[in-house]
């Protein structure tokens, strides 16, 4: 298995891959399921439709995972309705998104249906990207 993002600088895109252990995939997935859980979980506190994983979301959300899990900041442009988070427990991003104002309300839209969610690790932190369709 290899995880595989694709960025867009200017007018030109770039891909890039790296190869996931058996393990990595595993607990990848399963932190993911976790975060998905914790947003679906504060939308029925306001009685709004849970969200579904959607793999293209959150192939889309990898190379941007990435490149925060190596920076360490945003040096690139996000669209309204992603959010990021930098941690050593991916789990915690939620109630880090919750506790900003426009991340909330990205996650919180009515109108929301799917929900992409892409992981990357460097020295020890994640990268976590999501994006709320």
């Amino acid at each position: 298995h290899v995880a595989i993002g694709l960025v867009q600088s200017g007018n030109e895109w770039f891909v890039s891959a790296r190869p996931l252990t058996s393990g990595q995939i595993a607990s990848d997935q399963q932190r993911i399921d976790t975060i998905v859980r914790q947003i679906n979980a504060e939308r029925a506190k306001k009685n709004l439709a849970a969200l579904t994983l959607d793999a293209k979301l959150s192939a889309s959300m990898q190379s941007d995972a990435e490149k925060f899990s190596r920076n360490q900041r945003v040096s690139f442009p996000l669209p309204r309705r992603v959010v990021l988070d930098l941690t050593a427990d991916p789990t915690e991003s939620v109630s880090t998104w919750l506790g900003d104002k426009d991340s909330r309300d990205v996650i919180m839209n009515p109108k929301a249906t799917k929900v992409g969610v892409a992981l990357a690790q460097n020295n020890g932190l994640f990268g976590v990207a999501g994006i709320i369709n």
